[in-house]
């Protein structure tokens, strides 16, 4: 006899055990919302007036 684990035997323990944090993938964001974030990491990472 094999012991199954809770994930094995509860098909949302996953989403449970490994939480998205209500965060979406990149290919489902609209290209509003990928341009909105790119404005923003291009500030962040090429900007060197910037505070560190």
């Amino acid at each position: 006899m094999t012991f199954k684990l809770w994930s094995e035997l509860n098909p949302k323990a996953k989403k449970e055990l490994k939480p998205d944090f209500g965060l979406r993938n990149w290919n489902s964001l609209s290209n509003d919302e990928k341009y909105k974030i790119w404005k923003y990491l291009e500030w962040y990472f090429f900007n060197k007036d910037k505070k560190t």
